[in-house]
């Protein structure tokens, strides 16, 4: 083989896996995107059924309701389980009305940024697990 034949195979192969590498970052800050944008929805329904009052206002079965009504209109999609959306309000409560101040309180009160950068799972495992 020729030096220049060798010289592109060299380059070629360094450019292929300077590409696998940029699509596998490319595909790793999509998650995150993802994965933050579901939190933030998360975060909002919690919001929604605290700030509305919704078991005071639709009555005790409402979460239960609620989930039948969403795993209707989004079958493929997971997360919808009345218990899931108890550990929304949970999670929204935990963080939105902490023992503290007042100015602590409306610090947390919208969607804080970092959390994107967290699995539900986690989170569920911090609320669970702190008093």
């Amino acid at each position: 083989m020729s030096n220049e034949i060798q010289h592109i195979d060299i380059e070629y192969t360094e450019w292929v896996a300077e590409l696998k590498q940029r699509y596998r970052n490319a595909q790793l800050k999509a998650a995150v995107k993802v994965n933050s944008e579901k939190l933030l929805f998360n975060w909002l329904l919690g919001a929604d059924l605290v700030l509305k009052k919704a078991e005071e206002r639709w009555g005790e079965g409402i979460v239960e309701k609620l989930s039948k009504d969403l795993r209707t209109e989004f079958p493929g999609a997971d997360g919808f389980t009345p218990r899931n959306l108890w550990l929304m309000k949970q999670w929204y409560s935990f963080y939105s009305h902490p023992a503290g101040t007042q100015k602590l309180k409306q610090a947390v009160s919208v969607f804080p940024a970092p959390f994107g950068f967290i699995g539900w799972s986690h989170h569920i495992t911090i609320i669970q697990q702190c008093k």
